[in-house]
């Protein structure tokens, strides 16, 4: 099968463990949701996380995430999840901890900002309105998958262009 199948499929993560802590709302779970759905295991954890609230989210093809409840400053409980983890799906392959830092993303908790504060924002991005979790979770597959190799020690901007501006 040619990589562009692959893509298509969205079956390009099949046989991968991903592991992604924060992940128990907003940007976390949305990337959680999107490896699901790229074929990989996915663990979701965070420290308020319970194992039923992961049922209420809509999960491709009937796959559910496995779901921890873990505090990622307490090594022990690490320690304990990783050991379940790689007993249960095999060894983590993809490590999502908390190192995804984009610009303003429409999550509950960036919404909740008061609508002057959005719009200043707004203006301040080469792109004119907030970024979409989606464009988030597409390069963070993308970064997970074979597709990216050969890449290494970069940064990759999700800034909507915030970051071209000086003020």
């Amino acid at each position: 099968m040619n990589q562009l199948n692959q893509l298509n499929d969205q079956k390009m993560l099949s046989g991968k463990v991903a592991l992604i802590t924060g992940s128990g709302g907003g940007l976390g779970k949305a990337i959680g949701l999107s490896l699901l759905e790229a074929g990989a295991s996915v663990v979701l954890t965070d420290l308020l996380l319970q194992e039923e609230d992961a049922s209420k989210d809509k999960v491709p093809r009937n796959r559910h995430p496995l779901v921890f409840k873990m505090d990622v400053t307490r090594p022990e409980q690490i320690s304990k999840v990783v050991d379940e983890v790689t007993e249960r799906l095999g060894v983590v392959d993809i490590l999502v901890n908390n190192a995804v830092m984009p610009g303003f993303i429409e999550t509950e908790i960036v919404k909740s900002h008061r609508p002057e504060i959005l719009e200043r924002v707004k203006n301040v991005t080469a792109m004119k309105r907030l970024g979409r979790p989606e464009e988030v979770t597409a390069l963070v597959v993308f970064l997970a998958s074979e597709f990216s190799s050969y890449m290494t020690g970069t940064a990759i901007p999700v800034t909507g262009g915030a970051d071209l501006f000086v003020f």
